[in-house]
């Protein structure tokens, strides 16, 4: 909701760059300086009804800022050396089946809900890996991958009967 643009970001020299006029307070149109985002006097170039929608989603308006990175300094990724994790399906029932393309150290695959409660371990799991879910909750999940080379970012699932 809010980014601090500190001198490192202007310097061109930098690895990351702002671009420049890209920042940007979605909703703000400027003028509505100590007043609610929704007050009638604020139009401007965003309309009443984005405002609303803004005032009575968050007390934050959403902050825009393009940067340019230089990267060239990082090795090239080969997608082979990377482990993915896909799921046969991301709406599930009572099973969730899993499969890595290739399996790394993986100690532990963890089944956390949308509040980062844990609520389930795998231990050692295989190249294609099927987990009872049937105890959960409708709603949604992550699985996060625990081991040594396992850099696998979370996957996502819905359970729904």
């Amino acid at each position: 909701d809010f980014m601090v643009m500190s001198p490192p970001f202007f310097d061109t020299e930098e690895s990351i760059r702002y671009l420049e006029d890209s920042y940007k307070a979605y909703g703000n149109n400027g003028n509505c300086y100590n007043r609610r985002i929704d007050d009638a006097q604020c139009d401007r170039f965003y309309d009443a009804t984005i405002r609303g929608s803004l005032y009575q989603m968050s007390d934050h308006v959403p902050v825009i800022a393009k940067l340019e990175a230089d990267i060239s300094f990082l090795p090239p990724l080969s997608l082979e050396d990377r482990t993915t994790l896909t799921a046969q399906k991301t709406l599930v029932n009572d099973f969730l089946e899993l499969h890595f393309n290739k399996l790394p150290h993986v100690s532990v695959i963890h089944i956390y809900n949308n509040l980062g409660q844990e609520l389930m371990e795998v231990a050692t799991p295989d190249i294609n890996t099927r987990i009872s879910v049937s105890n959960l909750s409708n709603g949604m999940y992550f699985v996060v991958v625990e081991g040594e080379g396992a850099s696998v970012q979370p996957l996502k699932f819905i359970k729904h009967n």
